[in-house]
């Protein structure tokens, strides 16, 4: 629905996006916003945590 709206514009999810849903956000989507999911406990007020950014970027390299 959002593409027919948007014919020729890049679609980005910006909210709720997890090493579980990612995959298939990326499916209906150009691209996504991370941000609170990498965050040390899934706080927004918390510090990054490197070790969810580096699970995330696997599951990037992983992807098609």
């Amino acid at each position: 629905m959002v593409r027919e709206a948007t014919p020729g514009g890049l679609v980005l999810v910006g909210s709720g996006v997890t090493e579980d849903n990612i995959r298939r956000v990326l499916e209906h989507s150009d691209g996504a916003i991370i941000g609170t999911s990498l965050k040390e406990g899934g706080v927004v007020t918390n510090r990054v945590d490197p070790e969810r950014v580096r699970r995330m970027a696997d599951i990037f390299r992983s992807l098609p």
